[in-house]
């Protein structure tokens, strides 16, 4: 409860979808899923709320976790600010690169 308080009472920046993000779903060789889509317009309304986030993004292997991660990641660019993308692994870092 305390940690959820300190997230409330310190403002975030806002973040909204940007140019970028609409460039890379064009750009993308397939539709995404419902869900992937859900997930990244749940992503998109914690980042323009003003507030810290606290989200964890789950799913199988190969469920699209890293083309969601990749849009949210052009809208935070599109915005003006920089992100870091996290992998678990040496093996997954790797192929992000």
């Amino acid at each position: 409860a305390r940690r959820k308080a300190s997230r409330q009472s310190t403002p975030a920046p806002v973040i909204r979808e940007g140019e970028a993000s609409h460039r890379l779903l064009d750009a993308l060789p397939f539709k995404l899923t419902g869900a992937q889509a859900r997930a990244i317009e749940e992503i998109r309304h914690d980042l323009k709320s003003g507030e810290q986030m606290a989200r964890l993004l789950q799913g199988d292997v190969g469920s699209g976790k890293t083309a969601v991660a990749a849009v949210v990641l052009a809208d935070t660019a599109s915005s003006g600010f920089q992100s870091a993308l996290m992998a678990p692994t040496e093996i997954l870092a790797r192929q992000h690169y």
